[in-house]
């Protein structure tokens, strides 16, 4: 048991599990984000984003939409593109006119893994641009498997307890007969 549980076990509460603090408080979003992304322009046409989604080499199912400066107008994924082209929506168009910046959830460098997981779950959605707080430009991106990466490794970490010997003395290390105190011949 750690010191904390031991605490709490000895003062009479029924401990079911061992303590530990959510790794998400610990954790800031630039220390697990994506920071090559691939991002489409906003002057991509309609076509050209059915064409860019539907391409077997596309590794992943979501792209922010950015403009000429940088800044995330949008995310540019499958039910968009069908929901457009279900409204008749000219295959021309450019995505930069169809995404609403209004809309698109963003998160930060320097925010905690817990908030935006709690964003993330309150609007459904399984990815999240970060932009920089000053500029509001693309700096990375970030999906639920970098979030559930954290817990897995912090889990790993716990099972992993170092071992420590006691007065600093190496495991395989010999004790000497011939020191006082070591009951060897003096």
């Amino acid at each position: 048991r750690s010191i904390l549980t031991e605490k709490v076990a000895r003062r009479g509460h029924h401990i079911v599990r061992e303590y530990r603090i959510d790794p998400f408080a610990l954790t800031k979003v630039e220390q697990v984000m994506t920071k090559q992304v691939d991002s489409v322009p906003a002057e991509l046409t309609l076509h050209g984003a059915a064409a860019l989604l539907t391409d077997p080499a596309t590794r992943h199912p979501s792209f922010p939409v950015i403009d000429a400066a940088g800044r995330v107008l949008g995310v540019l994924d499958p039910p968009s593109v069908l929901r457009w082209r279900r409204r008749g929506t000219h295959r021309g168009t450019t995505i930069g006119t169809l995404v609403s910046p209004a809309k698109v959830p963003l998160t930060y460098p320097d925010e905690f893994l817990d908030s935006v997981a709690d964003r993330m779950t309150t609007l459904n959605v399984a990815h999240m641009p970060v932009v920089s707080r000053e500029e509001q430009k693309l700096v990375g991106y970030i999906g639920w498997k970098d979030l559930m990466r954290v817990r897995t490794q912090r889990q790993v970490e716990e099972r992993q307890r170092i071992t420590f010997f006691p007065m600093g003395r190496q495991p395989d290390a010999p004790v000497a007969a011939d020191t006082p105190g070591s009951g060897g011949d003096s």
